[in-house]
């Protein structure tokens, strides 16, 4: 993976392979012929740092032109369009005419479970679907697998990829402060709080200490 930022709008542009180096920026079409270029990690340590980050929980997509954000919450199957997730932003976008230039139900974001991975589909839209710096046509090249930071196209309007994450430690977390939920042993229901034990099923209120057991 290789990144280079352009001189004049500051835009980061990333592409995989060193020929692959964009001539011109895509944002305000400024020559990128003497910009640095730098090298990244390898996709394989990319994407151990996201298995470490945790699982992902959406996704927000930063439009280019105007700093907008379309915050999406975690799904199976997102669909954008004018008429879907991201109307709010999408719709307002029009052509030279005044005319709308993203579709109705313009592309989708699927989620792979065991890859804990997003990728990113053309739903047919009229415009077009495109992933990445170089354009890669979504119509032609199907799940296009989508990285913290990456650039896409919807028809012409670029949109910048910022993945959500929630932590391997907030879930751990979460599951050691869940109140633990016993049944019945042999010397019958054990109280959360003093540990005691009674046998009446009708009663989850402790006759030693008075505590209330939720044993949902």
């Amino acid at each position: 993976m290789f990144r280079l930022i352009c001189d004049y709008c500051g835009e980061e542009i990333t592409f995989e392979k060193i020929d692959q180096k964009p001539e011109i920026c895509a944002i305000c079409n400024s020559s990128l012929e003497d910009i640095k270029v730098e090298k990244l990690e390898r996709s394989e340590d990319n994407e151990a740092q996201t298995q470490e980050k945790g699982n992902l929980a959406g996704l927000v997509l930063i439009y280019q032109e105007t700093g907008e954000e379309i915050d999406i919450e975690h799904s199976d199957k997102i669909i954008l369009g004018r008429q879907n997730i991201g109307r709010e932003v999408l719709g307002k976008i029009t052509n030279e005419n005044g005319g709308p230039v993203i579709s109705g139900s313009h592309c989708s974001i699927e989620f792979d479970t065991e890859q804990n991975q997003y990728f990113l589909n053309d739903l047919n839209s009229r415009n077009g679907t495109f992933f990445g710096v170089t354009k890669i046509n979504c119509k032609t090249n199907p799940n296009q697998k989508l990285s913290d930071s990456d650039l896409i196209y919807l028809g012409r309007e670029p949109f910048l990829v910022k993945l959500k994450y929630k932590s391997i430690d907030s879930e751990e977390r979460q599951a050691a402060e869940k109140p633990k939920i016993d049944v019945k042993t042999p010397q019958g229901y054990e109280c959360q709080s003093c540990y005691d034990y009674w046998s009446e099923e009708s009663s989850f209120t402790c006759p030693k200490c008075g505590s209330w057991n939720d044993f949902s």
